[in-house]
């Protein structure tokens, strides 16, 4: 794949070991069409599932891992949410306000009541009381996860 000699890259004409195919540098063929195409076909694979295990458990991964959730953590600590308000509203709601429909506190997780942040953490929602509500399992799995609109 990445040939032996170094050459000049097409793109950026740096010289160093260029892709055999394309006659491009590592840089330019990570940010080529074809390079990015890969990159996700790869991070679909078992091969990079089964090395990402592996990864965690090393003492770089549990430290990046470690780091990804105090990130998480300080995002919640700036907030008016308690433990016994989240109870009370969960027994308060009777009706998903996605579906209108009334929803079971009986029904175990994949159906029953689903904390939701109306608008996502991931895009700039806020963990704080307006931002929470509960609905339904379902209709929790049906939201869009990406390309979620800006403008509620």
């Amino acid at each position: 794949m990445w040939s032996k000699n170094y050459s000049a890259c097409i793109q950026c004409q740096t010289t160093e070991r260029l892709h055999e195919a394309h006659g491009l540098c590592r840089r330019c063929y990570k940010k080529s069409p074809i390079g990015k195409l890969q990159k996700k076909r790869y991070r679909k694979s078992i091969g990079f599932k089964n090395y990402m295990v592996t990864y965690w458990k090393t003492p770089l991964g549990r430290a990046q891992l470690t780091i990804q959730k105090e990130k998480k953590r300080a995002k919640q600590k700036d907030t008016d949410i308690t433990a016994k308000w989240l109870v009370e509203l969960f027994e308060k709601t009777m009706i998903c306000t996605i579906c209108g429909r009334e929803i079971d506190n009986n029904t175990l997780y994949p159906n029953g009541k689903h904390m939701d942040h109306i608008m996502p953490v991931n895009i700039g929602g806020k963990f704080e009381k307006k931002n929470i509500r509960f609905i339904h399992g379902g209709c929790n799995h049906r939201r869009p996860k990406k390309n979620f609109p800006k403008n509620l």
